[in-house]
């Protein structure tokens, strides 16, 4: 602390013209984040590249993704609307780091806005219990998508999966060009004629 006053005070007597226009000098520049240090990857022979890394490690960093998911039962009036802004925060070739910050406003009116969140995902990672490397998620249709005035190609895939409302019907469109993968999602539940629809809002490359 005492050297960069010393720093500061040298630099306005010598008037080095680079002092703001009250006399301030120009604020430090803001260090870049660093990704953490991943701990060491599995053996070649026995390991994949984790599913976030790859799809964000292809952008630089301060790529953000703004996705709007709104949640509405078909005869109750009102939704529930939640934004999160992915935004990725450092990387490098043994991991990355994505922020999450997520605002809800709720069908009553009510707002929450939860603080952010990052998390560290390493770029190589055993396979999960029972899947093998060369395993692939189904892949139902290949498909364009337009958003944000953009056409992404996507892949379509289609699941079920049980929920405690019922059986929960979910259309997923991601491409490679979009941060995070992720472009259009669908999720419906007949039972309680809920509709969840993700959509992509905003879309920021450095």
């Amino acid at each position: 602390m005492r050297a960069t006053a010393f720093l500061l005070a040298a630099a306005l007597l010598a008037g080095c013209g680079r002092a703001g226009p009250r006399g301030d000098a120009p604020p430090a520049p803001k260090p870049e984040p660093v990704a953490p240090p991943a701990p060491p990857p599995p053996p070649v022979g026995e390991r994949i590249e984790h599913p976030s890394y790859k799809l964000w490690g292809r952008f630089p960093v301060g790529a953000s993704v703004t996705q709007q998911t709104t949640t509405r039962q078909i005869d109750k009036p009102g939704k529930t609307v939640t934004t999160i802004i992915y935004t990725l925060k450092a990387k490098s070739d043994a991991a990355l780091v994505v922020e999450s910050q997520a605002t809800t406003a709720y069908a009553d009116g009510r707002e929450q806005a939860n603080p952010a969140e990052e998390f560290t995902y390493a770029r190589w990672v055993a396979p999960p219990p029972g899947v093998k490397k060369e395993d692939r998620p189904a892949v139902a249709a290949f498909e364009e998508v337009t958003a944000l005035g953009r056409t992404f190609p996507c892949r379509k895939t289609e699941v079920k999966n049980p929920t405690d409302a019922g059986e929960m019907r979910t259309e997923t469109w991601s491409s490679d060009a979009m941060p995070g993968g992720l472009v259009r999602s669908v999720s419906v539940v007949p039972k309680v004629n809920v509709t969840s629809t993700v959509e992509v809002t905003e879309l920021k490359l450095p």
